[in-house]
């Protein structure tokens, strides 16, 4: 079905360890809000990291990082603008935009595993993480906040899916977090599921045109939420783009989590866990 991405999303930059820690909430998915005169979001700098949640029973789960918010955004608004791709000195971590469409850009980030073993008979495989929404930032909640090496504080993740395959995060679909549509133009942003599949997987295709370790890779793409649906297209468009010897990759498979497949069935079944959730007594 159709879906509008125009949504309230988060705006994540790429974390370096030398620098500060900052965080900021962003209420629109475009930086030209923010950034008028700019024609693309700020080059990667410092990390930042999205808005609280407040649990019923538990109360705020990030409620130290809001008193950064008014800093981040000064130090934001100095930051120059850049587009090329960048990584850490010893290439375990890359990031940059990569155009899917005229005018249309995608915010991806991979991470290289120091625990990756390359053989024969167990290729390393690569996990491609798709969040929910639509509008939800991959490289803000899913790698920050859930399979990343780092957590929001940037501590180490001793639970991290890095620990067993190279990740791939991207801001998906085109509009959310630091992917963008030049000049603010919103007819340019992805609003079918289909056209976020396609978006995805030409940056996939681009991604892994010259890139021989992920060409050797079993990519497997994880979501969440609404990213099942992302992850169920996007799997069908990338394996159609590889049997036609476009995209250099070896699909190992999909996995779906808590994914809203089917909306009628999700709300109905969800009323059970109100009482535990502490939404009901």
């Amino acid at each position: 079905s159709g879906w509008d991405s125009n949504k309230q999303t988060q705006t994540i930059s790429p974390p370096s360890r030398r620098c500060c820690t900052t965080c900021i909430a962003c209420t629109t998915s475009q930086h030209h809000h923010i950034y008028p005169s700019l024609t693309r979001p700020p080059a990667p700098a410092c990390v930042l990291l999205l808005s609280s949640t407040t649990s019923p029973c538990h109360g705020s789960t990030m409620a130290p990082a809001r008193s950064l918010l008014l800093s981040c955004v000064a130090l934001l608004l100095v930051l120059p603008s850049r587009a090329a791709a960048a990584g850490t000195a010893d290439g375990s971590e890359e990031w940059g935009y990569m155009q899917v469409r005229p005018k249309a850009h995608m915010f991806w980030w991979l991470y290289r595993s120091p625990h990756r073993v390359d053989n024969g008979t167990a290729p390393w495989p690569t996990v491609l993480w798709l969040q929910g929404g639509p509008g939800a930032s991959g490289v803000g909640y899913g790698n920050f906040m859930e399979i990343g090496p780092l957590d929001t504080d940037l501590k180490p993740r001793a639970t991290t899916w890095l620990n067993k395959a190279d990740l791939l995060f991207v801001d998906n679909p085109v509009g959310t977090g630091f992917s963008f549509v030049e000049g603010g133009n919103k007819s340019l942003m992805a609003r079918t599921d289909g056209q976020a599949a396609r978006d995805l997987t030409a940056l996939l295709i681009k991604l892994y045109r010259h890139n021989k370790p992920l060409q050797g890779s079993p990519l497997y793409i994880v979501a969440e939420s609404y990213g099942g649906k992302f992850a169920v297209t996007t799997a069908l468009t990338a394996l159609k783009a590889i049997r036609h010897g476009h995209l250099r990759a070896k699909l190992g498979g999909v996995a779906l989590g808590d994914s809203w497949i089917s909306p009628e069935d999700s709300v109905v079944l969800s009323l059970n866990d109100c009482p535990v959730l502490c939404l009901l007594n």
